[in-house]
């Protein structure tokens, strides 16, 4: 009976810890802007994945950000770190990774991967990985894959409840 008790207390501590398993990176920001269009059209966004489950997407439109919190699937940061790990952005250049520096009045993508101390220090100086939108043609598909597996992380209603409060907010 002992026996039995113990093992069950072993196997859902091995759950709950590998729930919001542990990556080499604390935090995920990506941004997006539409770039300079005309004001129906023009938005911008930042979703935030952190390790932990805890997550936002701040979405501005209209001079106005709402910000929604969600808990993405443990399923589906496995999945975000699996793309970041193979597609070798850890490792890479940060001259790579990084954009021309010319004005683009174009859409504007930026992921910085904040690293986890002392995992992801191991393989970096710096705390941080920085993806600008003008990312290597090396490190480019593989950057907006990542991009859209964010976007799709953020729960459609959460999508939905973001552009109903836009368009509340648009005066119309």
């Amino acid at each position: 009976m002992k026996m039995k008790s113990t093992a069950a207390f072993i196997i859902i501590l091995l759950v709950s810890s590998t729930a919001f398993a542990q990556f080499e990176w604390e935090k995920l920001a990506y941004y997006h802007t539409t770039g300079n269009t005309t004001p129906d059209i023009q938005s911008s966004y930042q979703i935030e994945l952190h390790e932990s489950g805890n997550s936002k997407l701040e979405y501005t439109k209209y001079g106005r950000t709402n910000i929604y919190e969600f808990t993405p699937s443990s399923s589906g940061l496995r999945r975000i770190d699996r793309m970041i790990q193979s597609s070798g952005v850890l490792d890479a250049d940060t001259a790579d990774l990084r954009g021309t520096g010319e004005f683009n009045p174009g859409p504007v993508y930026l992921l910085t991967i904040f690293l986890d101390k002392p995992t992801g220090y191991k393989k970096r100086k710096h705390p941080s990985v920085i993806i600008q939108t003008e990312v290597s043609k090396k490190y480019r598909e593989k950057a907006f894959r990542i991009y859209e597996e964010m976007e799709s992380l953020v729960p459609a209603e959460i999508w939905a409840k973001a552009y109903e409060d836009a368009e509340k907010n648009s005066g119309k």
